[in-house]
């Protein structure tokens, strides 16, 4: 089991409304069963506030003849739950997205059949399976605590229970999820607003009969070229039938990866042998050691990458069949008939598998540095210096070689041979297609759109005007968004911003420098570092050109969708092999991002990206006060800076370098301060039946309470700094609400904890949050002060 057992009595059981006896008798273990009596003494407490009729002695009313000294079983539970809050009010809203509603349990006695089918109805009961409930099963106080607060979160109705739900219990009781969407969140309504304005932009360049500069015509020809619905269907896969048919023809492997070498100069797509040149993120060679210049560029390396993650392939057999099918309605669209079809689908299938589960998410096992005769030799007798050198890639003796997921390269190994051609050549037909296939037919587009939608458990159609302006976003980014800020960004934003992010890392080094388990031989490295970030706020100095001069072309004029992303696919393509001995330009990764409602912090440059994106209500307003730009914006700065200082930004120097700058003592301080964080947000309920992993999510975590507590500190400097707005503003920046299997797939992969954990565990953590709400032993948000973490 992945999520960390705990050693201590859960800190959040410390927080159920129970009698002082009661706690002080069952603190002592994490896995005690509970007797009846003790169960109706725990319902009791936990209820006052919600049913304030609530009767002690006719809370047990219905259970069967038993003595009450006798453990409790989950039935025996669920009754005495269903009578202490009494008239529970009806999910709706964010609680009818996450509520577990499907399973039918068939274990159920009589006696508490109503009481089970009222809990399950408000979604909140999680069984053995979806069959079995376990009413036999005796209840601990874990699985009490669980039940308890998903009915608090229910109610939503009182702060000290559950800050989150509280604060955004009107959002959260009226959330839409739009037809085609997972989610919808602060971040989703910026990003809904921002999109308004690109795609009023876009049309109005479109409209515009003038003559257009160069970014403006390729914007123009892109999206008529989209928007030609009529002339894609004739076409069908002809624009992309020669590619195909010079795959299908090949007879040894040898000639299917020349074929390759050529599709990765035409069109960027790779299957089998995939070369990227880009910093080095793990050694980090610096060209200029005593200024940040630039950093030196490593080619990279991987074989076979499987087109969904990791994840997807345990999930069940719902999502596997889905990418079966999609698998096999990818091949019949290339003319094979439905059987042959099927058997390289799921021949594909579990190649993709047997690599995936052998890729790893540990930066130290992802990327190793290797001789390319090493790689070679796992190949047998692929030439691949050969390979790299016809795409233009130099790989002279002596330059090491990066390899992506070392031990999925051997795995995909074992499936690169002579034997398999008939397999690779269709999977090379599906990188393709998958690529590429949404620029032709309304067969592929849908066809996407069907499996996507069945992954996140969505059913809207994308019109075909809202797709061509996310397609231009997408691999246009550095025209439309340079022309966005033309229109939309005053610079004055940029330089109050900017002043922002001074003064909240004057406030993060502050905290350093009165951290007592430092020396201060680590903390001046470690304020250097702070000192030395490079901060990019709102738009780069210059514009990353995505066509490199080239121009796109309309059908009219011989050309098509697929060509015009083709040519941006091969010009991304040159310029990486032109460029690969220059050192990195960040410029054309912030061209890239500059229009993200995120913001970005990397280790291997010491540098941070605020996106104009992110830059809008509600997380940035010139309107807001001080306080309210500090709880948001400001927490978001914070959050990025402290990156440099979590357990995977300790491991860069001020120069972006890997190095091990740590005095040894601090370092092993450091590290039991990173679990004590990992066992804080860990074995949290995120959603009924869904727990956090602490392990994962703990750089995130740790960025999060530096961010707050840096913020915090800028704000409380100001006389007029109303904490309460602060707290408040803060939690209401992480409204959320995603679809119940969205949430059970992304929380398998995401690093960032569930909203309402990134608002109510970090609270959790800061002393200034139980004075400015009264919070109290025996309320919902209390942590006792010895079990609160903090890092700075």
């Amino acid at each position: 089991m992945r999520f960390m057992k705990r050693k201590k009595f859960l800190s959040l059981i410390l927080c159920l409304s129970f009698c002082t006896v009661f706690f002080s008798v069952y603190s002592e273990t994490e896995n005690k069963n509970l007797s009846v009596d003790q169960v109706k003494e725990i319902v009791f407490e936990s209820s006052k506030f919600y049913n304030p009729y609530v009767n002690k002695e006719e809370i047990t009313r219905g259970c069967p003849s038993v003595s009450f000294k006798d453990y409790a079983t989950k039935a025996m539970t669920i009754l005495i739950l269903s009578n202490g809050f009494g008239e529970i009010p009806e999910p709706i809203g964010n609680n009818l997205f996450i509520g577990n509603f499907g399973d039918n349990f068939i274990d159920v006695p009589d006696w508490a059949m109503f009481h089970v089918n009222k809990l399950k109805s408000l979604g909140i009961l999680v069984g053995v399976d979806n069959q079995i409930l376990g009413c036999n099963d005796y209840i601990t106080i874990q699985e009490l605590d669980l039940m308890i607060r998903r009915i608090w979160r229910i109610y939503g109705s009182n702060l000290k229970d559950d800050f989150y739900e509280y604060i955004n219990k009107d959002w959260l009781d009226n959330v839409a999820i739009e037809s085609g969407a997972f989610r919808n969140s602060s971040f989703d309504e910026l990003e809904k607003k921002n999109y308004i304005n690109f795609r009023k932009m876009i049309k109005d360049i479109v409209k515009n009969g003038e003559e257009k500069n160069k970014k403006e015509d390729a914007i123009s020809v892109f999206y008529k070229n989209y928007m030609d619905i009529k002339s894609r269907n004739e076409d069908g896969i002809r624009p992309i039938k020669k590619n195909l048919d010079d795959i299908e023809t090949v007879k040894t492997l040898e000639e299917l990866i020349e074929v390759e070498n050529n599709l990765r100069k035409e069109t960027y797509t790779e299957a089998f042998f995939s070369f990227a040149t880009y910093r080095d993120v793990t050694y980090c060679n610096i060209l200029n050691n005593d200024e940040k210049k630039g950093r030196e560029k490593v080619l990279y390396f991987e074989s076979i990458t499987p087109t969904i993650s990791k994840s997807l392939f345990t999930m069940g057999e719902g999502k596997t069949n889905a990418y079966k099918n999609y698998l096999e309605k990818l091949i019949i669209l290339t003319g094979k008939n439905e059987a042959i079809a099927k058997n390289f689908a799921n021949l594909i299938f579990e190649m993709e598998k047997t690599v995936a589960l052998s890729t790893s998410k540990d930066l130290e096992e992802i990327i190793t540095k290797s001789d390319v005769s090493e790689i070679e030799s796992i190949f047998g007798n692929v030439d691949l210096k050969k390979i790299a050198e016809k795409s233009g890639f130099e790989l002279f003796d002596g330059r090491p070689l990066f390899v992506v997921n070392k031990k999925a390269v051997i795995q995909a190994s074992k499936f690169i041979k002579e034997d398999n051609l008939e397999l690779l050549k269709e999977y090379l037909k599906v990188k393709l297609l998958s690529g590429f296939g949404w620029t032709l037919s309304e067969d592929f587009v849908r066809l996407n759109e069907d499996f996507f939608n069945i992954i996140y458990g969505t059913h809207k159609r994308t019109t075909t005007k809202e797709a061509a302006v996310n397609s231009i976003m997408s691999l246009l980014p550095s025209y439309t968004n340079s022309l966005y800020v033309e229109r939309y960004f005053p610079e004055k934003i940029k330089i109050e911003v900017e002043e922002m992010v001074k003064e909240i890392n004057e406030a993060l080094q502050e905290r350093l420098k009165k951290v007592d388990w430092l020396t201060d031989e680590t903390k001046n490295r470690a304020i250097r570092k702070l000192d030395m970030i490079g901060a990019n706020v709102g738009y780069p100095d210059a514009w990353y050109d995505p066509l490199d001069g080239k121009k796109l072309h309309l059908f009219c004029e011989g050309g098509c969708l697929f060509e015009n992303v083709a040519e941006i696919a091969r010009t991304k393509f040159e310029i990486m092999v032109k460029e690969q001995s220059l050192p990195e330009n960040l410029n054309s990764e912030f061209s890239e991002h500059a229009n993200d409602v995120n913001a970005f912090y990397f280790p291997d440059v010491n540098g941070m990206i605020i996106p104009f994106g992110v830059l809008g209500k509600p997380f940035y307003d010139e309107k807001y006060t001080r306080t309210k730009k500090l709880s948001r914006i400001g927490t978001i700065i914070g959050h990025e800076l402290s990156h440099a200082i979590d357990s995977s930004g300790a491991k860069y120097n001020e120069y972006g370098n890997k190095e091990n700058w740590w005095n040894k003592e601090d370092y092993e301080k450091f590290k039991n301060k990173c679990d004590e964080v990992s066992k804080f947000y860990n074995d949290l309920e995120i959603i009924p039946g869904l727990k956090s992993c602490g392990e994962l999510t703990r750089d995130e975590n740790m960025a999060d309470l530096g961010g707050f507590l840096s913020a915090f500190d800028v704000a409380k400097k100001d006389l007029n700094c109303d904490e309460t707005v602060f707290f408040i503003c803060y939690g209401k920046m992480w409204k959320s609400s995603t679809r119940r299997h969205a949430i059970i797939y992304i929380f398998e992969i995401d690093p960032h904890s569930y909203e309402k954990l990134r608002v109510n565990r970090t609270l959790q953590a800061i002393d200034e949050f139980y004075i400015v709400f009264k919070i109290i032993e025996g309320d919902g948000m209390y942590v006792p002060p010895e079990e609160r973490v903090r890092v700075w």
